[in-house]
């Protein structure tokens, strides 16, 4: 027995040695990130009883992200409310090894037997992990530390990867550890909840040990010897993220407001308020309500350019990502703040009074009272005349910070103001029982999230005269300024809207910067489509024709959120989107311009004269590139539901001067893990005019709910066909009514498929599969992107005869 635990006690002081050990090795490895805005150790802990159900890890995020005082031989978790984890999953499979790794390294300082849980997590968090566990001061709370790390690496290892391009976590080969990097930290905040949070990082400053110039992230209890850094306010609301660039471009310096670079980013719009040189403003003088027209147009403030500084071309508008990866300016100092200039705070400013110009433009279009636009135009009116007070206050980094934060706030009110007066006038002509009720509850809400705003606006302006005209104690009415509660107006309605207010800022482009440059209009089912330029870049301005409802508005922003929070853009075979406007009430969103249009009009009219899909291996290209973008939706869970030649756009690879596709129109795309995305638009036209519904499967051609991949996998069978045949005028089952066609399905009846060469004949057999009537025995997206690209990559040039029977079934 004595023998038994002298080993026993001889593991544990060579655990907990080991354990001890990584404190002093875990900062050494991190040098290669310590220049991060984001601090780099972090531990992860459940704060709800359930946290170990999969199930509840979506619905209930039952997690919350601690940051790790790093001083040394003293790792400690500094007093703080931590973030809440979204997408815990995912979170999990790309960041559980480095939380699993912490913990442990974190359990080593505070000893392998910690005698209580306060030992290890300050008060707050103690009394919540105590309720977790029902430990209350009981000892042994390593235990439990131990339970979490176990079921993070289990999730790691059964949890399906649903980004394998993107990768947090890096092992070098002289490290037996997964370990953080740069893509690691600047992505963090995109799995994090950032607007719970009231302490930023727990607390944590980066500093410099002045002796060694050695960098940490430290509490305020343990940053003797050390000078702290500036540190960019990485977790702004302004923030976005996509992932995973192909080819950067690192542009010269210029001298407006951008975001910290994002080396894993495709941003939507980077930089959102890339604005024009400061200029002085003339008072502006609106109109009486009697004298505006519906029409007005507000002014536009000249531009002084300075003659060093490269300006945009289009000073509201963000550098469009279409083409190329944008990397905002690197600014001399990687360390400073997001606003490190007086003329981007200024820009900041005057980039909001734009928007609230723009709202009172789009109220008075409007012609309701109830949008109080009289109120409107005084706090934009006083907003002006501060604006040249403003640009000669002279503030510290933090001050500008702040400053910004109450901008962002009165940004996102005025883009929520805007989203009120469009969903209005959308329904306020629907004259159905339904819609009416509808209408009284929007009327109500909107009375109230119009008084919350015109209030918060009005405060804005008091506040701000108080820091301007009296400058003495100008600090303390700053912190006032900043944390007044009636400024921060929460108009959020989920049961009401898809996507959130700060969510779509990051979209939206002043209406009176954009231009026409055709007087072209392209009608299709949907969408009435014009040539537009847009930060001088031809896009496609497109404006829905039946947008009469509610259910329609809302699937306009489920479209908005797709792109937003799944990162369509990312995508080589989906038509990337550039943002939005509000003019005259309506909406218009903006895509990259399709030079060939979509690939039913080619069908119908340039296949003869364009002659681009001039021979089978092109068709079987086109083929697969549409099945790789159907496969990333479904990879992303998003079933496309509209999958037609009539969605997909056509460019022109310039390498290959091949036709490249582009999917396009989410309006009937629903996220399988998302339930705001279930809804439809209502489109109140003829049955014989929804020829749409040509592609359906059969149990969506009976009205049936299918949610189901397979149901994506039917249309695209369909598709296939519609490539293979090239022709104008070909319908699927176009001598049967859309009424009599799911009969037609059922007595097992295919489409035909036109003669195919020896080498392509396995596409009649792959069609034949994707069509079949029972949704069960259709093929996966993956097998039937596998397979095309095997028959593309299979064919011989030498090869052209042709089989002798071309029938699919």
């Amino acid at each position: 027995m004595k023998k038994s635990l002298e080993i026993m006690s001889s593991k544990i002081d060579n655990c907990t040695k080991a354990v001890e050990g990584l404190t002093t090795k875990i900062p050494q490895w991190l040098v290669k990130v310590k220049h991060e805005k984001v601090p780099r150790v972090f531990v992860m802990v459940p704060d709800k009883k359930d946290w170990k159900k999969p199930a509840a890890w979506m619905l209930s995020k039952p997690f919350r992200l601690l940051f790790v005082c790093e001083h040394k031989g003293q790792w400690h978790i500094p007093e703080q409310t931590g973030y809440k984890v979204l997408q815990v999953p995912q979170f999990i499979k790309k960041y559980g090894p480095w939380i699993s790794l912490c913990l442990t390294a974190l359990s080593g300082v505070m000893g392998v037997m910690a005698p209580s849980i306060f030992n290890v997590f300050p008060n707050s968090i103690a009394n919540i992990l105590s309720a977790v566990f029902n430990t209350a001061d009981k000892p042994g709370f390593m235990q439990h530390i131990q339970e979490i790390i176990d079921t993070i690496d289990i999730g790691g290892k059964t949890i399906n990867d649903e980004c394998p391009n993107f990768n947090p976590l890096s092992k070098d080969r002289n490290i037996p550890y997964q370990m953080i990097n740069e893509t690691g930290l600047r992505e963090l905040k995109r799995f994090l909840d950032t607007n719970e949070s009231t302490n930023q990082f727990g607390g944590l400053v980066q500093c410099v040990e002045e002796d060694t110039g050695e960098i940490l992230w430290l509490c305020e209890n343990h940053r003797d010897g050390y000078c702290a850094r500036q540190s960019s306010r990485e977790y702004s609301p302004r923030k976005t993220s996509n992932q995973y660039p192909k080819n950067i471009i690192v542009p010269p310096k210029i001298s407006t407001h951008t975001h910290p670079a994002e080396s894993t980013y495709v941003p939507p719009k980077t930089p959102i308020h890339t604005r024009a040189a400061e200029t002085t403003y003339a008072p502006l003088k609106f109109p009486s309500s009697v004298e505006v027209s519906s029409n007005i147009s507000l002014p536009t403030p000249p531009v002084e350019v300075s003659s060093n500084i490269p300006l945009p071309t289009s000073p509201g508008f963000p550098i469009s990502p279409v083409e190329t990866i944008f990397v905002p300016p690197v600014s001399n100092d990687d360390d400073k703040k997001s606003y490190n200039d007086d003329s981007d705070l200024t820009k900041k400013f005057d980039y909001v009074y734009k928007i609230l110009c723009e709202v009172i433009e789009n109220a008075v279009a409007s012609k309701r009272k109830h949008f109080r636009n009289d109120d409107i135009r005084e706090i934009a009116q006083k907003m002006n005349e501060h604006l040249i007070s403003f640009k000669t206050l002279i503030l510290n980094n933090d001050q500008k910070d702040k400053l910004t934060r109450i901008l962002e706030n009165q940004e996102y009110l005025y883009i929520h103001f805007l989203r009120l007066i469009v969903r209005y006038c959308i329904v306020k002509d629907d004259y159905s029982v339904v819609s009416f009720t509808k209408q009284m509850s929007f009327l109500c809400s909107d009375l109230i999230d119009i008084n919350r705003i015109i209030g918060a606006g009005k405060l804005f302006n008091e506040h701000l005269s108080k820091l301007i005209i009296v400058k003495k104690d100008f600090q303390t009415k700053l912190e006032r300024f900043v944390n007044d509660p009636d400024l921060k107006v929460n108009v959020n309605d989920d049961d009401l809207s898809i996507i959130h207010d700060k969510d779509l800022s990051k979209w939206y482009h002043i209406a009176n910067q954009v231009c026409r440059v055709s007087e072209e209009v392209i009608e299709g089912d949907f969408y009435k489509t014009t040539k537009r330029s847009l930060n001088n870049k031809i896009v496609a301005g497109k404006s829905l024709k039946h947008l009469n409802n509610n259910d329609t508005f809302l699937c306009i922003e489920k479209e908005i959120y797709l792109y937003h929070k799944h990162q369509l853009n990312n995508n080589d075979y989906i038509i990337k989107f550039h943002g939005y406007t509000v003019s005259n009430c309506k909406l218009m969103l903006f895509y990259d311009y399709a030079k060939y249009d979509d690939l039913f009009t080619y069908f119908q009219s340039n296949h003869k004269t364009l002659n681009l899909l001039k021979d089978w291996k092109e068709k079987i290209k086109l083929a697969w590139d549409i099945s790789q973008g159907v496969k990333y939706l479904h990879n992303k869970k998003i079933l496309h539901l509209d999958l037609r030649s009539a969605n997909i756009l056509l460019e022109q690879d310039e390498v290959g001067k091949t036709l490249k596709p582009k999917i396009s129109n989410f309006l009937w795309s629903r996220n399988l893990c998302d339930n705001k995305t279930f809804v439809y638009p209502k489109i109140i036209i003829s049955p014989k005019d929804k020829v749409w519904k040509r592609w359906y499967d059969p149990d969506r051609l009976l009205n049936r709910e299918s949610l189901i991949a397979s149901s994506d996998i039917y249309s695209l069978g369909l598709l296939f066909w519609e490539i293979a045949w090239c022709e104008a005028g070909n319908l699927p089952f176009k001598k049967v009514s859309i009424k009599n066609l799911h009969n037609h399905l059922q007595k097992g009846n295919q489409e035909t498929m036109p003669k195919l060469p020896i080498e392509y004949q396995r596409w009649k057999g792959i069609v034949n599969q994707m069509c079949q009537f029972k949704s069960e025995e259709r093929d996966d997206i993956g097998s039937v992107e596998k397979f095309m690209g095997n028959l593309y990559k299979g064919r011989s040039e030498s090869m052209s005869s042709f089989s002798s029977d071309g029938t699919c079934c």
